[in-house]
């Protein structure tokens, strides 16, 4: 059909316009993905996982016994009571490579504040020690409150704060200026952001490039594996491109111009290939080994 629409004198710009409503559906469903569904949904699973420790520590745990919640934190209780209030508890923390945390205290107790666990600690002391220095510092009180989700100590009960993949596109565009990982890790909010812009974009240039490739027009005889391979396998490392170019920008920004400028490069080739016409078909080299060795196979195969 293709043959005979070109044939017929059928601009190859309006064969293409079906093609072009269906990436356009596409992009929108990857944008409302990308920039509100998913991160809900990685959202929920934080705050799930955030009260299922928190189960863990007022239910679960066994008074007497050691217990890991997750690598680098343990826990320890001497009592539970009926009140569910924790009697006799210490913690030791090491989550945070830059510093070592020891908790002891009287008794505690499990509150939900903001959407956040926490445990309440009575009538204790903190033992923390900073990486590189001999000596710790030690800290009593008579009420600290521990981030179960994530080490807040020190800090008053406060929000989750959720990573850059977390966030809506909405959070990315105009985040908080006080919040915690604009100021720790702007990298991260960076590359995120153009990662939601960019999703979008993606399905428009992977359709583009398919129709410079293979929607040229062909006779029967002529072979498309390798124009399929050759969108396949350039569609890929576009892609590749991109999320390599998201992982630099966290630490340089300037490299989320590689995938602006490979995403923008590809379209130019592709429309000036759709404009002139062109076929895309293997080097005679090639065609020429694929032959022989066809022909070669086809001779062994052969009955005597």
């Amino acid at each position: 059909e293709i043959v005979v629409l070109n044939a017929a004198g059928m601009a190859p710009w309006r064969l293409f316009r079906p093609f072009l409503v269906v990436a356009a559906v596409v992009a929108v469903l990857v944008a409302g993905l990308a920039s509100y569904a998913a991160p809900w949904g990685l959202r929920e699973l934080h705050d799930w996982g955030a009260k299922v420790r928190a189960d863990v520590v007022a239910n679960i745990v066994q008074p007497g016994r050691f217990i890991v919640i997750e690598p680098g934190l343990t826990f320890h209780l001497r009592e539970r009571r009926t009140n569910g209030q924790l009697v006799g508890i210490f913690m030791d923390d090491r989550r945070d490579p830059r510093e070592h945390a020891t908790f002891l205290a009287e008794y505690g107790e499990i509150v939900e504040n903001n959407n956040n666990n926490f445990m309440l600690l009575y009538n204790g002391s903190m033992q923390r020690l900073e990486a590189g220095k001999l000596d710790p510092t030690i800290v009593l009180f008579d009420r600290h409150a521990f981030d179960l989700s994530r080490f807040g100590a020190g800090t008053p009960l406060q929000p989750t704060v959720y990573g850059a993949r977390e966030r809506s596109l909405g959070n990315l565009l105009n985040p908080d200026p006080d919040d915690r990982l604009l100021k720790t890790q702007p990298g991260q909010l960076f590359a995120e952001l153009h990662d939601r812009i960019a999703s979008p974009l993606y399905p428009f240039v992977f359709v583009i490039i398919a129709f410079a490739i293979l929607g040229a027009p062909r006779t029967s005889r002529q072979s498309r594996a390798f124009s399929l391979a050759v969108t396949v396998v350039g569609i890929m490392a576009l892609r590749f491109i991109g999320f390599a170019a998201v992982v630099f920008a966290v630490h340089t920004p300037l490299a989320i111009l590689i995938m602006y400028g490979s995403l923008a490069g590809a379209v130019a080739w592709a429309v000036f290939t759709i404009t002139r016409g062109a076929v895309i078909e293997p080097p005679a080299f090639i065609t020429a080994a694929v032959t022989a060795i066809t022909e070669r196979l086809m001779r062994r195969l052969a009955p005597a």
